[in-house]
Order: C-alpha cells, then sequence, then structure tokens
C-alpha cells in the first residue's frame, strides 16, 4: 500500500479563487477587528466612585467636587453624598476632594483594566479663623477668575448672566429657583427617583432615542438634551462625557457662587467653553 506523501496540482483558477477567498477573509477580519478594538480599549477603562460624608457623622455631603489630578476627570456628589468618575484608564492617580467650608482631603488610587474602585472620603470642617482688621480699597475692574466673564457680560456676547450681588440676595434660595427665574429660555427636567431639577433644552426631542439618559447607570432616568456644565471654567459634564451622569442642580448651594454665564446654544458659547456638548446650552458657575 502506498503511504508516501501525496501532491495535488492547483492550476490557474484555482489559485485565482483561493487568493479571492483569502483576500475576502482577510479583509472580514480587518473590518471585524475595526469594530472590536473599541470595545475592547473601552472594557478597559476603569472608574471610581463612593459617598462623600462630614466627618464624624453619617450625614452626606452634596456639591463636593471630586477630581483626579492632572485628568479631565471630575464630578459632583449628589443630595445622597454619592459620585461616580467612569472612562478611566488604567494607572495611578491621586483623587482630590473639595469643597466650600471643609478641608479638602486627597487619596492616592489605582485604577486597574475594566476595575471598579470605591473610595468614600469623610470631610472635617474648616475651622473658622479670626482676621485682623483690613482696611480694603475696592477696585472697580473685577479681578481673578470673574474678569473673563465680566468682560464677556460687557461686550454683550449672548449669554445671560447672573452677578455676585444678584446671588448674595438670593442666599437661602435654592438654585434652581434662581436659575428658573433669571434665565429666559432654559427648561428643566426633573429625574423622579431623586426629585432633582436638570438643565435641559427644547434641542434634540425629535431624537430621544439617540440621547443619552440623565444616569447612565439607570435606564429609566429621563432622556434630554442636557447642558453642558462648566465648574470654575472646568468642565464636568456633557452629553459626551460617557459614564458621567447630568449634575442636580440642588447640590449646588447658591451661597458658595460668585458668578453664572447661561448660553441657549452652540451658537452663543464662547469658544472656551464650546465643543461638541454645547449643542444643548451651556452653564458656567464661578465659585466665591
Amino acid at each position: 500500500m502506498d503511504t508516501g506523501p501525496h501532491l495535488t496540482m492547483i492550476g490557474d483558477s484555482d489559485r485565482r479563487s483561493g487568493a479571492g477567498q483569502h483576500r475576502s477573509i482577510f479583509v472580514a477580519a480587518v473590518m471585524l477587528l475595526a469594530v472590536l478594538a473599541p470595545r475592547a480599549a473601552a472594557q478597559q477603562a476603569g472608574s471610581v466612585s463612593g459617598i462623600v460624608r462630614v466627618a464624624g457623622t453619617s450625614h452626606p455631603l452634596a456639591g463636593v467636587s471630586v477630581m483626579l489630578d492632572e485628568t479631565p476627570h471630575v464630578a459632583l456628589s449628589d443630595s445622597a453624598g454619592r459620585y461616580r468618575i467612569a472612562g478611566i484608564l488604567p494607572g495611578e492617580y491621586v483623587l482630590t476632594i473639595r469643597r466650600i467650608g471643609f478641608e479638602s482631603a486627597s487619596a492616592r488610587i489605582t485604577i486597574g483594566p475594566g476595575g471598579e474602585v470605591t473610595a468614600d472620603v469623610d470631610l472635617r470642617a474648616s475651622a473658622p479663623q479670626r482676621l485682623e482688621e483690613v482696611r480694603v480699597v475696592a477696585d472697580s475692574q473685577p479681578r481673578g477668575k470673574l474678569a473673563a466673564m465680566e468682560l464677556r457680560r460687557s461686550t454683550n456676547s449672548g449669554g445671560t448672566f447672573i452677578t455676585s450681588a444678584e446671588l448674595d440676595s438670593a442666599v437661602g434660595r435654592s438654585l434652581p429657583a434662581l436659575l428658573a427665574k433669571k434665565l429666559p429660555g432654559a427648561r428643566f427636567t426633573t429625574y423622579g427617583r431623586t426629585g432633582g431639577a436638570l438643565l435641559s433644552s427644547s434641542r434634540g426631542r425629535t431624537s430621544q432615542r439617540t440621547l443619552p439618559p440623565a444616569d447612565p447607570i439607570d435606564p429609566r432616568s429621563p432622556r434630554a438634551c442636557f447642558a453642558q456644565v462648566y465648574l470654575d471654567g472646568m468642565r464636568i459634564y456633557s452629553i459626551k462625557m460617557d459614564g458621567m451622569a447630568a449634575p442636580d442642580l440642588r447640590d449646588i448651594p447658591v451661597e458658595s457662587l460668585a458668578g453664572v454665564e447661561y448660553y441657549a446654544g452652540e451658537a452663543q458659547t464662547p469658544a472656551e467653553f464650546g465643543g461638541e456638548g454645547a449643542a444643548c446650552g451651556t452653564i458656567v458657575f464661578w465659585t466665591k
């Protein structure tokens, strides 16, 4: 019996057919990788979440700024003290927590591929300090972070502005009620589970299915064209920031603010606050 190797001759047509099949398989493989690669990269990103409380108590602390140093990742704690930052690439980070009237805190965290890190934080109230009497000579020109806002206000840049004097006279009122009165054309969407007030736009009403939910963790949360939010010049929310919940405006104390800017749409939003998220409007909060 012949057990030696057998050779099968391949004609030109067979070669062309085989080469075509190989090319088809190669193209299909490349297309599949193009689809799967972004998904695989997204799955590698991790998140950090937790609850911020008043030290020595069980009371949650709302309106706390939580950020990863040297990154654009920022979040505000909600009325239950909860915060969450998603889409974080693996690595070591410094988590910094700040709120007016409390001592800031920092913690070093490590995010693994697809990791979920929990970091609960207790903040201590700042000790009141007694200052010597000083004489202050007022400068008619605003300085610091409000200078740019005052320049835009004086040049009629197309926005609506709430000044420090107006905010000081509204201390004790809720921020959503104040904004509803001061911002013409602004819309508010209520988040039924928490009763939260979310600033939204009439834009995108015909494409609800393509809009993200207010809270990515809760699929039943409302969908709307939510305005992007800036805090002291740093963007903390946009519908383009995957995994970020729309801020509850009740969590921002009126007494902590020195100024507010609101732009109804992309055309009105200044270039420094522009970008893809500006289509639904922009609101900028400046703290004292």
